[in-house]
């Protein structure tokens, strides 16, 4: 998985997956997504993924297209919701990044952290050692503004 965004519509809430397809298969993550119990619905973009989803959830399979036109997307309000209730919300993070650290948090791993250049760990160094400084949240910004921007933070 390389990006995911929590989103709503109307009440139901959905995760938009971006996915590299020649690492890993729509049918893999069905599979996975089942065996969370995260498969309520699939809403899927092309005819084989809805193909496959139906071979798997069957009528819980729909064309995102179709629940788009049907109801209004609402992106979630806390995307990546462990890590901005932690320092790493000031720590500039590719999107890939901060789903893999976001994950990581969720699940209380040990060892997010190698999942952070050194810079990255140096930056975090930095909002630990002044927690009450005025950082820039850098989660949904892109990645040399995020840095640029935590840069300026740092040198005040």
């Amino acid at each position: 998985m390389l990006v995911t965004e929590s989103l709503w519509f109307d009440r139901a809430e959905g995760v938009r997956v971006t996915y590299d397809r020649g690492r890993v298969a729509f049918t893999d993550l069905l599979e996975v997504a089942a065996a969370k119990k995260c498969d309520l619905f699939v809403w899927t973009t092309t005819d084989a993924q809805l193909s496959a989803a139906r071979r798997a959830v069957g009528d819980r399979a729909q064309p995102y297209a179709d629940v788009a036109a049907a109801r209004a997307e609402r992106p979630d309000k806390e995307q990546q919701y462990y890590l901005f209730k932690s320092p790493l919300r000031y720590v500039p993070l590719t999107r890939p990044q901060a789903t893999r650290v976001n994950a990581a948090l969720g699940r209380g791993q040990e060892g997010w952290e190698r999942l952070l250049s050194p810079r990255q760990r140096a930056a975090l160094q930095q909002v630990r050692a002044a927690p009450k400084k005025r950082w820039p949240v850098a989660q949904g910004v892109p990645l040399r503004a995020a840095f640029a921007a935590f840069d300026r933070a740092a040198a005040k």
